[in-house]
């Protein structure tokens, strides 16, 4: 996609081999390989597609795991360069929503988190959301509000039309949030039609229908009536084996089946319950009286696969766990009152492996570290049009036709239309290893799979109808994208010069000199009006200052012609402020220089200490 080429690649690239992200980006996960709630768990980091030099508000943008208890746990702040890291992120596979709630733009990626590994689910573009919102507060015997309920959960769940099941629901990307302490919540959510829960440990849930428009809001209160006393509570958790280990699996429907019945007509098990029977139970948030209760013995699990049932009336039950594409797993359980019983299901994942080895077009040579990443095919927060067209005067990533080995820099590219919005976008990413091979884990499906590596042309193939247990081999060998001979820049000189220590306060000069030390011209080219840049981070490589932050340059490719011995410098001031306009603390700093050439040439980095 065109704004991972030169600048935006470049920081992606270096941000995944632990340049440009600290720690956090190194290709070892550290701190990821625990556990939550028995599963082991993984990372996740991806990017916005507008960032980069180009992005001035990825501060508003918050990255997201759903179904968590803790509306701040496995929730991080993007990045000034647009990208997010998560960390502890349950294995399996996840919900992720990038999010601006106050521009009511976002994107939603599920992914497949590997145990203790990292996963990049790549660039996603922002669209127009809507968001609901309300207060959560108990009711008294007469319907009226007593008090509001902090920590009730919120949960919608996209759907179709009310002559759908639950279990129909379960194979859908489910979207949470929290109570806060006034009751109040907020949710951000694509467009569409939801069923939508409000739960509470202490109270009987509640459930609305509602449509969710583009760049509005909608108000969606909930009453909740005290559970009842002298009822059981029913806990556990569903995984399921991918692989040989056991992942979390949320989203998973978990329902009770009463084995006796006296009511005339038993309800359906729950994964048949559908929307619209569900409802009927419902009187404005109220639950009909006791004549249909079982309808509610029901609930979905959180990200790391938990579940919990209260109010659960004594007697004996067949517990049921189900997943679309992942099948059910049954238990025979008995429920007392006060008590809890604690069951936990396992059901099985069904993937198919995509696989391969990233190469040098020209060497042969393998290429570690590239960018792969798996979309499916219309996901719509994935930039189709970079592989359509021509933009921004750069050369458009190549197309490699399925089952032909000739390249496809021109002809008829790929053309998917977007997914309906109740199917999840399922990415997977990875990088490659020391040898350029690579793995994705993808649920059966069709797939997009493009290759990023720094100094290439970005590249990609379609993998058809991926079968469970089937594995498939994509290589790819990648173009560089410098035309200039090897001899020819090896003798192009890069240097930084910048004061070691200032104070606070004082202007930074930064030059970066480019000398030709060969005896032969060099011809550098530059895909935009930009030819230089300036980076300064913390030492752990958190991007502080861009100069080319929020700047904008001609798109028409330049070139510059240095005659041998000759030196070219440029020179900016740095104010000792970040991407935002705001001072900078005292304290240690790196700094780079990068020379915006296709490939980009970097300085090393320098130490700059600001005294107070």
């Amino acid at each position: 996609m065109r704004r991972w080429s030169f600048v935006g690649l470049s920081v992606i690239v270096a941000f995944l081999c632990g340049c440009g992200g600290g720690s956090k980006a190194s290709l070892s996960v550290q701190g990821g390989g625990g556990l939550t709630g028995g599963v082991p768990t993984g990372n996740v980091q991806g990017r916005l597609a507008s960032a980069g030099t180009r992005q001035a508000t990825s501060n508003r943008f918050i990255a997201r795991v759903h179904g968590t208890e803790d509306k701040q746990k496995l929730v991080v702040q993007l990045r000034s360069d647009g990208s997010f890291y998560l960390e502890g992120v349950p294995a399996g596979w996840q919900t992720l929503t990038i999010e601006d709630a106050q521009g009511l733009q976002g994107a939603v990626v599920v992914a497949f988190v590997r145990p203790g590994q990292t996963t990049d689910v790549g660039e996603v573009t922002p669209q127009p959301m809507g968001k609901i919102s309300g207060i959560v507060a108990e009711l008294d015997a007469n319907g009226n509000r007593v008090k509001p309920i902090p920590h009730a959960r919120i949960i919608a769940h996209p759907m179709q039309g009310e002559q759908e099941s639950l279990g129909d629901l379960s194979e859908r990307p489910a979207f949470t949030t929290l109570s806060d302490g006034g009751g109040s919540y907020e949710l951000l959510l694509p467009p569409g039609d939801y069923l939508v829960e409000a739960r509470h440990p202490d109270y009987e849930p509640a459930a609305q229908t509602v449509t969710v428009q583009a760049l509005r809001t909608v108000a969606l209160d909930f009453g909740l009536h005290p559970r009842p006393p002298q009822v059981g509570t029913v806990v556990g958790t569903v995984k399921a084996q991918v692989n040989g280990q056991l992942v979390a699996v949320a989203g998973a429907l978990v329902g009770l089946i009463p084995k006796e019945s006296s009511a005339p007509s038993p309800p359906p098990p729950p994964p048949l319950l559908t929307v619209g029977a569900l409802m009927s139970t419902m009187q404005k948030g109220k639950m009909h009286p006791d004549d249909q209760p079982h309808r509610w013995l029901f609930t979905f699990t959180k990200a790391d696969g938990t579940f919990e049932l209260t109010g659960v009336p004594a007697g004996n039950y067949t517990a049921v766990a189900f997943k679309r594409g992942l099948g059910e797993d049954r238990k025979d359980i008995t429920v007392q009152a006060n008590a809890t019983v604690t069951v936990d299901f396992n059901l099985q994942m069904p993937v198919g492996t995509v696989q391969g080895q990233v190469t040098d077009a020209a060497t042969g040579k393998p290429i570690a570290g590239a960018v792969v990443v798996a979309v499916s095919k219309g996901d719509p927060w994935w930039d189709w049009d970079d592989w359509r067209s021509e933009t921004e005067g750069r050369k458009k990533p190549v197309w490699v036709r399925p089952k032909d080995d000739d390249h496809a820099p021109s002809g008829s590219p790929p053309n998917f239309g977007h997914l309906p919005p109740t199917i999840p976008p399922i990415r997977d990413g990875t990088v490659t290893d020391d040898n350029g091979h690579y793995q994705l884990l993808l649920p059966p499906g069709s797939y997009f799979i493009a290759v990023f590596a720094q100094g290439y042309q970005a590249q990609a193939q379609e993998v058809d109808n991926l079968q469970t247990g089937q594995t498939v081999t994509v290589d790819f060998a990648l173009t560089p994208l410098s035309t200039s001979p090897p001899t020819e820049l090896g003798a192009l000189s890069l240097r930084l010069q910048v004061e070691p220590q200032v104070r606070a306060g004082e202007e930074v000069t930064m030059r970066l000199k480019v000398e030709n030390k060969g005896s032969q011209p060099i011809s550098l080219t530059f895909p935009t009006g930009q030819r230089y840049d300036f980076v300064v981070t913390t030492p752990d490589h958190q991007i502080v200052w861009v100069w080319s932050h929020g700047k904008q340059f001609t798109q028409a490719v330049n070139t510059l012609t240095l005659p041998p011995g000759q030196e070219v410098e440029f020179e900016e001031e740095w104010r000792q402020t970040d991407n935002d306009g705001k001072a900078v603390r005292p304290g240690t700093y790196l700094v780079k220089g990068i020379l915006q050439t296709q490939p980009p040439r970097e300085t090393e980095w320098q130490s700059l200490v600001i005294l107070p």
